[in-house]
């Protein structure tokens, strides 16, 4: 069931008693919202840091000196042909990828959606 929109609520029948009852009631509930939201900012927060996280474990340094395909970056250093010679591999790895900045951009989408009820 939906509430009645705030100006809809009928208040001048009311006594001074009751009102400030209920003005105290919205203060406890606007104080419990506020107080949900912002554990639902930190979790948004901490949910996306930790895919970043993963993300950036699966680019590997910046500067690798390796060259295969333990991370992106080490295997953007492989040449065309070492590539070739490994491409089923390469192709796991491409995808995996894929998959899982593809998980994180859904994941700020659905944040974002959250975040603006």
């Amino acid at each position: 069931m939906t509430p009645p929109a705030p100006q809809d609520i009928p208040l001048d029948g009311l006594s001074a008693a009751e009102l400030l009852d209920l003005a105290s009631r919205v203060a406890e509930a606007h104080t419990a919202a506020v107080a949900r939201e912002e554990r639902a900012r930190l979790s948004a927060r901490d949910r996306l840091v930790a895919a970043a996280e993963e993300l950036g474990r699966q680019l590997g340094p910046v500067n690798p000196s390796q060259r295969d395909l333990t991370c992106l970056r080490a295997a953007c250093r492989m040449t065309p042909e070492e590539l070739a010679a490994k491409t089923p591999e390469v192709l796991q790895l491409l995808l995996g990828s894929v998959r899982d900045v593809v998980a994180v951009a859904q994941q700020a989408v659905l944040i974002g959606a959250d975040q603006a009820r």
